[in-house]
């Protein structure tokens, strides 16, 4: 007897936010997995939407300028973005996005969205057996050779056209969360999400690869990201990866538009923010830079006050008087 799939979603599940403050928006993304950050100055706003069925997360965002978005995929599920309007400009896992694809990011994998431009996509995170049977039995092998590739190819007005979809089924279930308790129901709405994407891909597109840079950019990323708590110079980032420094400047040029030191000290500056925002009440601001690699106070408080519009003093100060609350 086949066992039904375990419910990975709080099925009925709607919600929706709205922010015109960076660190509000850092506060809301943790329960989600994911991780916001700074990567140029000026204002944050944004607004969003998620509903749920038991296999199956939809959501809608929108972000202003500047922001860059990490973080894990739902466990057991599949990934799958869809760029709007200006985003195309963006990058989803070091790679540029273009407006007549989707992007994949496999179960279990992590993600990382990094844009100067406005974003602007719809999402749909879907349990991965559930994907894999619609796939075998849409027998679209074209979908599925391009989703293990990272990138589904849609043909010809095929964006347009499933952006439609999925917009107007997020508008059915965000005003009928009703609708998502019902497991009949929810699995037609599951269905609907799934047959857009089988339906619009283009089945000879040629297959989107890696680039070399691109794997440097990421092999480098993933360094700092686990020394993100002290100075990691350009040379010995270069010894981890095994390039050039002239490889390496290109490589991050490609995948973040900036060379490596000032990714590295956005990375640093970003960890202290958060550190800010979350620190006990004797974390103090000079310890915090510290501990983020920031040896002169002066000029860490300079920089941190041109990307976030505040000084860490403002930040910690915050931070205080919400727990005091």
């Amino acid at each position: 007897m086949k066992m039904p799939n375990p419910a990975l979603f709080p099925a009925g599940f709607v919600t929706r936010h709205s922010t015109n403050d960076f660190r509000e928006l850092v506060s809301l993304a943790p329960p989600w997995g994911r991780l916001y950050r700074k990567i140029r100055p000026g204002p944050c706003a944004g607004w969003g939407s998620l509903a749920n069925t038991a296999h199956l997360q939809a959501g809608e965002q929108c972000l202003s300028a500047g922001i860059a978005i990490s973080g894990q995929t739902p466990e057991r599920c599949w990934t799958f973005v869809l760029p709007l309007g200006g985003s195309t400009r963006g990058r989803v896992q070091g790679v540029p996005v273009a407006g007549d694809e989707l992007c994949v990011i496999p179960e279990d994998k992590d993600f990382h969205w990094w844009s100067n431009d406005p974003l602007r996509w719809l999402s749909v995170s879907v349990c991965a057996a559930r994907l894999k049977a619609h796939a075998q039995l849409s027998r679209n092998d074209a979908f599925w050779t391009q989703a293990l590739q990272g990138r589904v190819a849609l043909g010809a007005g095929g964006g347009i056209r499933l952006a439609r979809r999925w917009r107007k089924l997020n508008s059915l279930i965000m005003n009928r969360p009703d609708l998502l308790n019902d497991a009949g129901r929810a699995s037609r709405i599951e269905r609907a999400f799934l047959e857009g994407m089988t339906r619009f891909v283009k089945a000879d597109a040629a297959p989107r690869r890696l680039t070399q840079r691109t794997r440097i950019a990421r092999a480098a990323q993933a360094y700092l990201h686990t020394r993100c708590h002290r100075p990691v110079s350009v040379e010995e980032l270069c010894a981890a990866v095994g390039v050039p420094a002239r490889t390496l400047h290109l490589a991050f040029h490609e995948a973040y538009g900036m060379p490596p030191g000032h990714y590295m000290k956005l990375h640093r500056l970003n960890e202290a923010h958060q550190a800010l925002l979350q620190g006990g009440a004797t974390a103090t601001v000079s310890q915090i830079a510290m501990d983020c690699g920031f040896l002169h106070l002066g000029r860490f408080a300079v920089d941190y006050h041109a990307l976030f519009g505040e000084t860490p003093s403002e930040t910690a100060a915050g931070r205080k008087s919400r727990k005091a609350a």
